[in-house]
């Protein structure tokens, strides 16, 4: 077994983490307890989590740069006239192609932020050993994960809908021979 990876022994350093919350059952609540064999886990990923947020960042970028590409095609494709083609792309389609990317952008800044909101939150969490630090890292991670949940759902219900109306436009056109 990876020594990087190896389950806490006993005798690691224990840091206390007190839990505090405003809720009656407070004082039946236990302290979290972050061995420095959770915090060398949590450093460890910490590189990880902000390499990849780097590149969703570099991902938008590019499709911002697809975006208006896309854009300016279409428009120019609307400026040659309609039935002609531009660059292979039918007016309007340039257009259609590069608001897509736009939405993929947008969609995808949010999760890039999570995810370097909580590479920093570990980083603090290194240096304070608090339990408001490992809260925020926490609340970033938990921010990151269910808004990739949400847009996998989204996403999801636009694929079904998409094999539907699929569907549904050939069954039409099969019986419409």
């Amino acid at each position: 077994m990876d020594e990087n990876y190896a389950d806490p022994k006993p005798e690691d350093e224990v840091a206390t983490m007190g839990t505090e919350t405003e809720s009656d059952d407070a004082a039946d609540r236990e302290d979290i307890l972050l061995t420095a064999a959770g915090q060398k886990f949590l450093n460890q990923t910490r590189p990880w989590v902000r390499f990849l947020a780097v590149m969703v960042f570099i991902v938008v970028v590019f499709a911002v740069i697809g975006a208006l590409i896309m854009l300016l095609v279409g428009m120019a494709g609307n400026l040659v006239g309609a039935g002609s083609e531009t660059f292979g792309i039918l007016p309007g389609e340039g257009i259609i192609i590069g608001l897509v990317y736009l939405v993929i952008a947008v969609l995808y800044i949010a999760p890039s932020i999570f995810l370097f909101r909580y590479a920093t939150a570990i980083k603090v969490l290194e240096s304070t050993r608090t339990s408001q630090a490992l809260e925020n890292a926490l609340k970033y991670q938990r921010s990151f994960w269910r808004y990739i949940g949400i847009l996998t759902v989204i996403c999801l219900i636009f694929a079904a809908a998409a094999v539907a109306f699929s569907l549904a436009v050939g069954v039409f056109m099969y019986l419409n021979k």
